[in-house]
């Protein structure tokens, strides 16, 4: 009689959860950023939203998709564990830098801090070549904590899936609360929140998913 192959019911769910938390942490930089402009008053055209959600859908396939890579050569548990603590360590990184932030040291590119400038032409709206440098820059910010959640065990396709699907949405609700006291607060704390969420991904990866 063939054996049958133990269910992963649980630790499968907590992957779905922690991927898709991947995705939402590494867009509240993104919101912050719309809000900034809904502040301004700078619309994001469609196309725009568009090309910046599949740039930075692609840039977290690509670093992710390395972070597997690297995993499936060498020991997978060991990999696995060392990306759940890479993912611990980058979230107190983003923990201090957010702290710092909030004191009013702010460390963060030049067009993240004042995302207005992405607006070269000052029409009041990015167009779809300005999107390109915006979603660059967002993107960047996010490839290190791919590469490390790749590693780490969580699933490719969530996390791309709902990555492209979070950018999309945080772009049109930041734009939409920009102005609002919400707008202000998501500006002074994205960077807090996110090192909070990928520190207890890296946790929460290293307990459920290196069993």
């Amino acid at each position: 009689m063939a054996r049958v192959k133990p269910r992963r019911f649980p630790g499968d769910i907590m992957l779905f959860i922690l991927s898709v938390l991947c995705a939402v942490s590494a867009n509240l930089d993104t919101l912050a950023v719309s809000a900034a402009f809904g502040v301004k008053k700078v619309k994001i055209s469609f196309p725009a939203a568009i090309a910046i959600s599949v740039i930075s859908t692609f840039g977290t396939w690509i670093s992710m998709s390395l972070g597997v890579l690297l995993t499936d050569r060498i020991n997978s548990a060991i990999m696995n564990w060392t990306g759940a603590i890479v993912l611990m360590g980058m979230g107190v990184w983003f923990i201090i830098n957010g702290i710092r932030e909030a004191g009013g040291h702010d460390s963060t590119p030049a067009m993240l801090s004042h995302p207005e400038t992405a607006d070269s032409d000052h029409s009041g709206s990015i167009d779809l070549k300005e999107s390109v440098a915006l979603a660059s820059a967002m993107t960047v910010n996010n490839l290190a904590v791919g590469a490390a959640a790749g590693v780490a065990g969580l699933d490719v396709r969530i996390t791309i899936a709902f990555t492209f699907l979070a950018t999309l949405l945080c772009m049109k609700l930041g734009v939409e609360i920009g102005g609002k006291f919400l707008a202000r607060w998501l500006g002074k704390y994205a960077s807090l929140i996110s090192g909070c969420l990928i520190f207890l991904i890296g946790m929460a990866s290293a307990v459920f998913l290196n069993r």
